[in-house]
């Protein structure tokens, strides 16, 4: 049996080891998310420097045998106007972060990579609110990870109406009149935002970013998708924090 091995890839994050190597974290479609080593990676004149920085996506030849080792890219996508302001730059590092966190070693997840390939691309295009991008990020790899949130009916209850609430310790939406059974903390959610999540979850990828809301509805949907994931996920990403720190 071969050691080589082909694989599509995305660079989620890259290390350096020793001199002139390199530590990556790839995120694969045939064998998830895998570690894999880069020899030679940061000389000036390897023909692996370029293809081994973060947001890189292509075809990889690497050889198995303790470890992985990258012996051949071919760049597909650099996603190189993610570069071009540091605003931008941060929510891509984000998603490369959180992409990270929640992929399992050696677990392929393909729904996930192409959402995380799709997004990168509406990122760099600058045509929808960059918040937005990221929520719809958020909430649609959660699902992929087995963490979707209820939003048809109200988690108590399985009443589905005056769906009102939002409960993250709960999982979903709360109806009013199971609001005082419901763990704390419990926000408010809208009509608007409410049917903005439904259609997230529903929607397909080619459908997931053809869509604009309103401040309003944009706001509440960021406070429940933050709420949410530090519960769910608890976790603290640099990029993020470096975000809302400058704004």
């Amino acid at each position: 049996m071969t050691r080589y091995q082909k694989t599509k890839g995305l660079v989620l994050h890259e290390m350096p080891i020793g001199e002139h190597d390199k530590r990556l974290t790839l995120l694969t479609k045939e064998f998830g998310k895998i570690t894999a080593f880069a020899k030679g990676a940061r000389r000036a004149k390897s023909k692996l420097l370029a293809g081994t920085s973060i947001f890189i996506y292509g075809d990889f030849l690497l050889y198995k045998k303790k470890n992985y080792t990258v012996t051949q890219v071919e760049c597909i996508d650099s996603f190189h106007a993610i570069r071009e302001d540091i605003e931008t730059l941060s929510y891509g590092l984000y998603l490369l972060e959180f992409a990270e966190f929640v992929s399992d070693e050696n677990n392929p997840n393909l729904p996930l990579m192409k959402l995380i390939l799709k997004t990168l691309q509406v990122l760099t295009k600058g045509t929808l609110q960059q918040e937005l991008i990221i929520c719809v990020f958020e909430l649609k790899a959660l699902s992929y990870i087995g963490l979707t949130p209820e939003v048809s009916h109200c988690v108590l209850s399985e009443d589905e109406n005056a769906l009102i609430y939002f409960s993250a310790v709960q999982g979903g939406v709360v109806c009013e009149r199971c609001y005082n059974q419901a763990s704390q903390p419990v926000q408010n959610i809208s009509q608007g935002t409410l049917y903005t999540m439904r259609f997230i979850l529903s929607a397909s990828l080619s459908d997931l970013y053809t869509f604009k809301v309103d401040e309003a509805i944009l706001k509440q949907l960021k406070t429940i998708m933050r709420t949410f994931i530090g519960y769910h996920i608890n976790k603290t990403f640099k990029a993020l924090e470096f975000l809302e720190a400058t704004k």
